[in-house]
């Protein structure tokens, strides 16, 4: 049976991309004059899923969340409040998820960068099928395999 391969580009470090001026909406600063800008790091073939990085200069603004977005800080600090909840210090290493529809508050004292993981939101009729359809094909594909297996490629 022939396997298709394909290529995976891995990366241990930010890639060297050109940053783009990300300007927050003037009426979410509360205060400070913050500076965003971003860069596409990669993209999924359906547009579903992307990874930006994303860095800020000092500021305290809202930032609203039209995907679900997990991030992982990779320079600086931020203190960031998720719909009204209470303060969170993040800085190097740490990870924090933001879902689709929520605002947080992000106070930058000084600098903060972010890896983002962003997924668009699927309406909950379709991912409930698919979940479904991905059910039905783990218990009928072992059977094509033979008895035990589990491998899915």
């Amino acid at each position: 049976m022939a396997t298709a391969t394909r290529q995976v580009e891995l990366r241990s470090q930010l890639p060297d991309v050109p940053f783009v001026c990300a300007q927050i909406n003037p009426s979410a600063i509360i205060e400070g004059k913050p500076e965003t800008r971003c860069a596409l790091l990669s993209r999924s073939r359906d547009n579903s899923l992307s990874t930006m990085a994303w860095d800020c200069t000092a500021g305290r603004f809202y930032w609203y969340y039209n995907e679900d977005e997990s991030i992982v800080v990779v320079a600086g600090d931020a203190r960031i409040s998720i719909d009204g909840g209470p303060e969170q210090v993040v800085g190097i290493g740490d990870t924090i998820y933001f879902p689709s529809g929520s605002v947080a508050l992000w106070q930058v004292d000084a600098y903060v960068r972010k890896v983002a993981f962003l997924r668009k939101p699927m309406p909950k009729s379709l991912s409930f099928f698919l979940r479904a359809a991905w059910r039905v094909r783990l218990m009928v594909l072992p059977l094509h395999r033979g008895v035990g297996s589990t491998s899915l490629g």
